[in-house]
């Protein structure tokens, strides 16, 4: 008897699992599920987007917009503006002396004849190498031609201004004034947007010689790693 039932139980054990794939398969056929769609295939990073190039191989492009005005020419009247800048003094030999901003106004160089260049940044490449170092050098030069001031303009804060001057020997040959808000620089149309390389919206690579408030030279650089007609030696045969 107990053979029996333990048959009986090993029968109903192996029929009930066929029963049931039976039962499976025939609402499978019965019922057509819908085709599984397959994800599109991802571009890949390298076809995403192009490779940026170096900072110092990129056009400048100019953020004048409509709403702003162009860059200065000749014959303008500069815009009214206040700079900072720390007076270079004896103490400020010492790289520990920070010294004290104060302003400066643009109405300041009414009747006089300025020399005013901007660089993109202090401490970067161009700016060191090759921009600031020679107006240094030729700061007497350009005086002796009747230039009252030598101004070097950046976005810059003035203490970082000062510490660039100083290293590179600017001291009382060039005056190193801040925009940092860049409000002046913005109303001359003189100002790049350099985002796509982190350093945001900057004061572009120029020259400009002013007399009496009024432009009588401008050379604007198309590329930020030339120093062509915003350098010391085109200045000065337009004096």
């Amino acid at each position: 008897m107990a053979m029996l039932i333990n048959r009986s139980m090993t029968s109903r054990t192996l029929v009930s699992p066929l029963r049931t794939f039976s039962t499976r398969s025939n609402f499978l056929s019965q019922h057509q599920l819908p085709p599984v769609k397959t994800c599109p295939k991802l571009n890949t990073l390298s076809s995403a987007r192009p490779a940026s190039r170096p900072i110092f191989q990129t056009r400048l492009q100019s953020t004048s917009s409509k709403n702003m005005p162009g860059p200065l020419k000749v014959g303008d009247t500069i815009p009214s503006g206040t700079f900072s800048y720390i007076p270079y003094t004896p103490e400020l030999s010492s790289p520990t002396v920070c010294g004290n901003a104060i302003d400066l106004k643009s109405d300041q160089w009414k009747g006089k004849k300025i020399v005013l260049f901007g660089v993109p940044g202090a401490f970067t490449k161009t700016c060191s190498a090759n921009h600031l170092p020679a107006y240094v050098k030729k700061a007497g030069e350009l005086k002796s031609k009747g230039v009252s001031g030598i101004y070097c303009i950046a976005s810059n804060d003035a203490f970082v201004m000062s510490g660039w001057g100083r290293l590179l020997g600017s001291n009382e040959h060039v005056e190193m004034i801040s925009d940092s808000t860049l409000k002046w620089l913005e109303e001359a149309g003189l100002t790049v947007d350099l985002s796509s390389h982190g350093l945001g919206k900057r004061g572009t690579r120029f020259a400009l010689i002013i007399d009496d408030l009024k432009v009588t030279y401008v050379g604007i650089e198309e590329s930020p790693g030339s120093v062509s007609v915003s350098g010391v030696d085109a200045v000065l045969p337009k004096l």
